[in-house]
């Protein structure tokens, strides 16, 4: 998706995954669209897309863990 997206790279980032383990990873740029406005992220190489807990800042997040589950964010007023 990285490469599809033709992201800028700006280096290399250390991460701790929940194992404890460290890895070194790419990590690029990229402007998204959320909650109406627009912002530069930094985006870290890995086996899934996830979204950082600073993009959701000002949301209400709630997720429905079962089969098709409903996902809803709604912005905190």
């Amino acid at each position: 998706m990285i490469e599809l997206l033709e992201l800028q790279r700006l280096g290399r980032e250390q991460v701790t995954l929940a194992s404890g383990k460290t890895h070194l990873v790419g990590k690029y740029e990229a402007t998204i669209g959320f909650g109406g406005s627009v912002h530069s992220v930094e985006v870290v190489e890995a086996g899934e897309p996830l979204v950082g807990m600073g993009l959701l800042w000002g949301f209400d997040l709630r997720i429905q863990c079962i089969d098709d589950g409903q996902v809803v964010l709604e912005r905190l007023s």
